[in-house]
């Protein structure tokens, strides 16, 4: 897995997502993603071959690891941030740039003062989304996501493959 390097973005040829970009989902519908890859693996068994969406979608989650933000922490201004803080209430959430936190305590600790409730706090790693079930909860991350790596909206198809690629 480690030797693939794909050359461009994976754009779905048919379906009902004909023309969509795979690497624009990372932001809106990642759990889809990890569906997607799961039915892939069980349907066909232990063969060894991978198609060409297989070794994209691993290489995709896998990179959706290891990005660095940009953004600036809102409470200190020095530092990048490194934690997102989502706030539950019975059925919502609150979150947005101004609650992000570089990984500094007294940074994490102003984050805490801030919020009426208890918070939990999110890496600024991809993998965070599927603490999120709906579609619209995770494209609300998403752009919060967009935002902490200095992202431009609306995501033309190759500065999203050029993120994941960097």
């Amino acid at each position: 897995m480690s030797n693939y390097c794909p050359s461009g973005p994976y754009i779905f040829k048919g379906g009902k997502r004909k023309g969509v970009v795979l690497e624009s989902l990372m932001f809106k519908d990642y759990n889809f993603l990890l569906y997607l890859l799961a039915k892939i693996r069980k349907e066909k068994g232990d063969s060894e071959n991978k198609n060409e969406l297989e070794k994209h979608l691993e290489w995709l989650l896998a990179r959706g690891e290891n990005r660095e933000t940009k953004a600036l922490c809102p409470q200190c201004g020095k530092k990048r941030v490194v934690y997102l803080s989502v706030a539950y209430s019975r059925f919502d959430f609150s979150a947005g740039p101004y609650y992000t936190s570089c990984e500094n305590r007294e940074c994490i600790e102003r984050l805490r003062g801030m919020a009426t409730k208890s918070i939990a706090l999110y890496p600024f790693r991809f993998s965070t989304l599927k603490n999120f079930r709906s579609k619209t909860d995770q494209k609300r991350i998403g752009n919060i996501f967009k935002w902490a790596f200095g992202l431009p909206s609306p995501l033309r198809r190759e500065r999203l493959f050029a993120f994941f690629s960097e």
